[in-house]
């Protein structure tokens, strides 16, 4: 399904929800059965196959062949049986128990009570900008679940104690209510069946059976579950609204957005350039982030930050309404919220605030230590070489290598600002050059310079592998300013570049019985050194090497196929294979199959493709 028929069925979905929210969630749910008897019947057509082969077993005739076809069956049914036993990763975080946190545990009390919900059974704090509810199943594909109440320090910091009851109430309504069991079964269906095609990939065998299937059923289940999703998170706005009023739940939406940007811009960035001027980490950032997000914003900056969330608009790419959308539903008026007087993490953590933010701090520096200095030692050498091209530039112009590299340094060292300028002069002695154009294309991108885009596009137009570094970059210039339609195009493109790498990179992981070969191409230096290192192989007899035809980027990095036939009393052996693939490198990707007599069937078919090729017979002992 193209995006923008996705697009439009997410839309008419949307307002079938609206009328008859009943009608809604019973087309939902007939379409989840739609899948399960998709997959039972796949189940029960292998048990009747299964059923058939016993029955003719127990005549105790053709035993060997019967055998033959029960086998492969029986791990095809029990690959779909364990793809259907859904398994969720608990999620990870500092335990917090009652007695340490009271306070937080009394609020998660008292939202339980007035919501009428189910049990927090684990409550994680974490060091994450975000809160959410999870559940994990622990009979699988029939429920039982497990609720983790997952709290970020920087959000606790970030709100008041009221706004931080609205995120609760709001994370805790996905809990409470019919619609949370509804739609954790729908969320385990479709794990389900992301599980049972990644098994089937894993283990190659019958993906047939169900991939043209979810091709078709795949792309309707998530319009209509997306729909759902977004359903919910408006349910549970109206759960925080009824529980804390609208004008904390409002505050709450609008101060998550502001203090967000506020990390990402500022906060986050400070504490990466001190890497650039000290050896390690002896500071803890969660301990100096309260500071910042409540520190008093400049009206314009704050306003600026607001007025960009509120220029988004409502997509199919987030189940999450847009900041507009969801304000309107609250029935409240877009503004800067005023200054927190104390933050929920002191007033729910309490006493204990300081130990777990020590915690936190120190899981950090454990983190960040080898990163850090690694960038430390970078800058300290990046200071040398940007000194010595600074005093050569000065006696005449340099090479356009060394003015790159005096543009790099300078932009690891001084900034993008400084080096903007010495990358511009680079593009001008190299019009033609994708390089010099991204990089003048993300710094202008970065300042707020739309000409960026036009270097951007002649980046990727010189070169197709900047392709989705290009459009991602274009996309988030052009998101960040609400320009959601334009972006989406980039975005589109980048996913498409993407999907290309993938697959080019899938395709050149392996040798298949299904590849196409054409001769090697290789020149005769290049052949003559590969000769010589077969030459230093004494198991091998015989050599024969093709190059492997690729659908994608066929003129970059090509793949090598080389068939080998071992002498007679030497065979040859995985652990042998293995070495060969070590030492024969330096001909772009080469895999080796040997061809013996008793060899695996799977290399002799490949080899037999390589061998069919005219030419290929390279070496002979």
């Amino acid at each position: 399904m193209e995006r923008e028929s996705f697009d439009q069925l997410v839309a008419r979905l949307e307002q079938l929800a609206g009328r008859s929210p009943l009608t809604y969630k019973t087309r939902v749910g007939l379409l989840a059965l739609l899948g399960y008897g998709y997959i039972f019947t796949v189940l029960a057509a292998l048990a009747a196959i299964l059923a058939l082969l016993g029955l003719a077993a127990s005549s105790g005739k053709h035993l060997h062949v019967i055998g033959k076809l029960a086998f492969p069956l029986l791990l095809l049914a029990g690959v779909i049986l364990r793809s259907l036993w859904v398994r969720l990763a608990e999620p990870e975080g500092r335990v917090l128990a009652p007695q340490e946190v009271p306070e937080l545990f009394a609020a998660i009390a008292d939202l339980r009570r007035r919501l009428r919900g189910p049990r927090i059974h684990r409550v994680l704090l974490t060091d994450e900008y975000n809160a959410s509810v999870t559940q994990t199943p622990r009979l699988g594909l029939f429920g039982w679940q497990k609720n983790h109440l997952i709290l970020g320090l920087p959000l606790m910091h970030a709100l008041s104690p009221e706004q931080f009851r609205a995120v609760l109430a709001h994370e805790y309504g996905h809990l409470a209510g019919a619609h949370s069991r509804f739609s954790g079964w729908i969320y385990r269906i479709r794990k389900s069946w992301h599980q049972l095609m990644e098994a089937l990939d894993q283990q190659g065998r019958a993906t047939f059976l169900f991939k043209k299937f979810f091709d078709w059923y795949s792309p309707f289940f998530a319009a209509y579950s997306f729909v759902l999703a977004r359903a919910n998170e408006y349910q549970a706005d109206r759960a925080a609204k009824d529980l804390v009023g609208a004008h904390h739940a409002a505050d709450a939406l609008i101060n998550f957005s502001i203090k967000s940007t506020l990390l990402h811009e500022r906060f986050w960035p400070r504490v990466h350039e001190r890497a650039d001027r000290e050896a390690a980490p002896a500071f803890g950032p969660y301990s100096q982030m309260a500071g910042t997000l409540n520190q008093l914003l400049a009206t314009e900056q704050a306003d600026q930050w607001l007025g960009a969330e509120l220029a988004r608009k409502t997509g199919s790419d987030d189940t999450h309404p847009c900041l507009t959308d969801r304000l309107r539903a609250l029935g409240q008026a877009p503004r800067v919220p005023e200054p927190i007087t104390e933050s929920a993490a002191g007033r729910y953590l309490g006493k204990s605030l300081e130990r777990l933010t020590d915690e936190l701090d120190h899981d950090w520096r454990e983190r960040a230590g080898t990163s850090w200095r690694e960038r430390y030692e970078h800058v300290q050498k990046g200071k040398a070489e940007l000194a010595r091209l600074t005093e050569k530039s000065a006696q005449g112009e340099l090479e356009l290598q060394e003015a790159w590299d005096l543009a790099y340094w300078t932009e690891e060292i001084e900034g993008g600002a400084a080096a903007l300028p010495r990358y511009q002069a680079v593009l001008a002695r190299a019009a033609e050059e994708a390089a010099p154009h991204f990089a003048v294309g993300r710094l202008l991108l970065a300042q707020g310079d739309e000409a960026g885009i036009a270097h951007m596009e002649k980046a990727l137009a010189l070169d197709s592998a900047r392709t989705r570094a290009a459009s991602e970059w274009i996309g988030d210039f052009l998101y960040r300013r609400g320009r959601e339609q334009e972006a989406r195009r980039h975005f589109e493109r980048a996913a498409e570049a993407r999907q290309a790498a993938a697959e080019a990179e899938q395709e050149r992981s392996a040798l298949t019985t299904a590849d196409k070969f054409a001769p090697h191409g290789l020149d005769d230096e290049t052949l003559a050194a590969l000769r010589e290192r077969l030459a230093q192989q004494p198991r091998i007899a015989k050599a024969w090497l093709a190059r492997k035809m690729l659908k994608h980027r066929p003129d970059d990095d090509p793949v090598f196929g080389l068939a080998v036939q071992t002498v007679f009393w030497y065979p040859a052996g995985k652990k042998y294979v293995s070495k060969l693939c070590e030492e024969l490198v330096g001909v772009g990707h080469m895999y080796i199959v040997t061809v013996n007599a008793f060899d695996d069937d799977t290399h002799r078919k490949i080899g037999k493709a390589v061998k069919k090729i005219a030419g290929t017979l390279i070496y002979r002992r």
